[in-house]
């Protein structure tokens, strides 16, 4: 006899997850919507937002989106990891 813990395990093994919500996707889903990389997931809306609660007050958010994304990524990981 299979227990609920068994088929529950199953079920979610092979179920399929896809984050809509982010919208980090692998590249092979294309469109502008489909965002993948570590810049990508660093400069999420969240984070950046959590970035501004912690940053000095020196920084000013015009400049920080005036910067590249690889460089705004770099600010968050430095500021919260």
């Amino acid at each position: 006899k299979d227990t609920v813990e068994a088929i529950v395990c199953s079920e979610v093994s092979s179920a399929e997850a896809i984050d809509v919500h982010t919208h980090l996707l692998p590249p092979s889903h294309g469109g502008i919507l489909c965002l993948w990389g570590i810049d990508e997931l660093l400069t999420y809306h969240y984070l950046v937002a959590e970035y501004f609660i912690t940053a000095p007050s020196s920084v000013i958010p015009e400049e920080f989106y005036a910067k590249s994304k690889q460089e705004q990524a770099n600010l968050i990981w430095q500021a919260l990891f």
